[in-house]
């Protein structure tokens, strides 16, 4: 007599199957909940470095106005040093002066034109208004750098 083969128990396979495919689908559950818990970390991240970003350029946008400006008030201080010093060679009451700039760095407007004209800027430079005329003169003449007596 031939001896029959036992046949497999296809019932325990398939309940082996199911159970491992149950597994597999609660690790992709799990691995999916990880990865989202961790993209949502890198999103919340990234929104909290564009911030930083952003104020950073705005803090390097006021430094470079800052700069800017400095630029400006150290181009009008130079200017200003070297107008002082051809001023400070003024003999004459005539002799037209070298004007100053502003803290702008652009020509005063009402700068005297030479010695006798003196009194015309001194609200320019928050001088005193104080004394007599010559006084005024006389402040103004040294705050531009006039050092020989002109008056």
């Amino acid at each position: 007599m031939a001896q029959l083969q036992a046949q497999p128990n296809y019932v325990d396979i398939i309940g082996q199957l199911c159970d491992e495919i149950g597994q597999l689908r609660d690790e992709m559950r799990q691995s999916a909940t990880r990865m989202t818990e961790r993209f949502d970390s890198l999103q919340t991240e990234m929104i909290t470095m564009r911030a930083a970003v952003t104020t950073v350029q705005a803090d390097i946008t006021i430094i470079q106005a800052d700069i800017s400006a400095i630029h400006t008030q150290l181009d009008a201080s130079e200017g200003n040093a070297i107008a002082r010093l051809f001023n400070s060679t003024i003999n004459n009451p005539q002799t037209p002066f070298q004007p100053l700039q502003n803290r702008h760095n652009m020509p005063v407007q009402s700068f005297p034109e030479n010695a006798t004209e003196l009194t015309t800027i001194l609200r320019e430079y928050n001088l005193s208004n104080d004394g007599s005329v010559i006084d005024k003169r006389k402040r103004l003449a040294q705050y531009i750098g006039v050092v020989v007596q002109v008056f």
